[in-house]
């Protein structure tokens, strides 16, 4: 399955993003139940777009062009979730920023949770 993270950069490595829409890149990832490969890391087109469904509704668009099946996030906006969740595309959130590895670890294990509404936080 590909997943999408939003990702973040810091002092060499990648980590989730706190926001969806604005991070500055995507990772892609080839995850089976053994272990996870990297694809990609891709700048985000949408990243300096205005907020709103448009928004959602290209990134939806983007990552189904991609083959995503689901996205690891921290959170994810009511236009964007919305979009994603009509694409088919699955939402799992983390609870705070992590290194993408260990969130993708966290997936493989079935720890994170799916979304089954917009996240918002402060």
């Amino acid at each position: 399955m590909i997943v999408c993270i939003p990702a973040m950069t810091s002092g060499g490595r990648n980590y989730v993003s706190l926001h969806f829409g604005k991070a500055p890149y995507f990772a892609f990832y080839e995850v089976s139940d053994t272990g996870f490969k990297q694809l990609s890391l891709e700048r985000n087109p949408f990243a300096t777009m205005g907020s709103g469904s448009s928004k959602g509704q290209a990134i939806a668009r983007y990552l189904v062009s991609k083959g995503v099946e689901a996205v690891i996030a921290y959170e994810v906006g009511p236009g964007a979730f919305q979009h994603l969740r009509d694409h088919g595309i699955r939402v799992f959130v983390v609870e705070k920023t992590l290194p993408i590895e260990e969130a993708l670890k966290l997936f493989i294990e079935g720890a994170l949770t799916e979304a089954k509404e917009p996240v918002e936080r402060d």
